[in-house]
């Protein structure tokens, strides 16, 4: 896929076709773009902001936020970095935070390549036969015997996204072309 067609792809257009109904939901915060640490900073800060003014328990907006800053670390550490000019390279990705009267969604989106492909289908599949137990037992286990990765991961965020939640993940691949896709993850935190 050219450069220019990444640069003006619509990662919306992606996630209404994953999950059109989350759109008649309460918008909270909607991003799409690069992705930083300071970046996530803001983010998490405005949807914090947002939800303080809200009725929503503090043990709900802890979930929302710790959920918010692995889905963006995610993205920062591990979507795939495209040109946006001739010397520049980015990271991009996209985040959705909203409600209904039942829960909170958040829904986060980054290009990967066919290698992540695979390995996000195994561990994510691999969490959703998990039980509560299993889930703290493998993260302990993950914490503790985890070993970095180049990018400076343990492995540790699906496993901790599952276990906050206690809802099984859903996620889904978009191709854009034969070595990319636009991954897409949807969590629900029940109110």
């Amino acid at each position: 896929m050219a450069v220019e067609t990444l640069n003006n792809l619509s990662f919306l257009t992606l996630l209404k076709k994953f999950e059109p109904a989350i759109f008649l939901y309460n918008t909270i915060l909607y991003y799409e773009g690069e992705v930083n640490h300071e970046i996530t900073k803001a983010l998490t800060f405005t949807t914090e902001k947002h939800l303080g003014k809200t009725n929503a328990k503090h043990i709900i907006q802890k979930k929302i936020f710790n959920v918010m800053v692995e889905c963006l670390q995610n993205i920062d550490k591990y979507a795939v970095e495209f040109a946006i000019s001739e010397n520049n390279l980015t990271r991009k990705g996209a985040i959705l935070v909203s409600e209904n009267k039942d829960a909170y969604y958040i829904v986060a989106g980054n290009i990967v390549n066919q290698k992540q492909i695979e390995i996000l289908t195994v561990v994510i599949n691999n969490l959703k036969l998990r039980k509560k137990e299993d889930l703290r037992f493998l993260y302990k286990k993950q914490l503790k015997n985890g070993m970095l990765s180049i990018k400076g991961g343990a492995g540790l965020g699906f496993i901790d996204i599952a276990r906050k939640t206690g809802n099984p993940l859903q996620f889904c691949f978009y191709p854009l072309n034969s070595d990319l896709s636009f991954f897409v993850l949807k969590i629900c935190i029940t109110k």
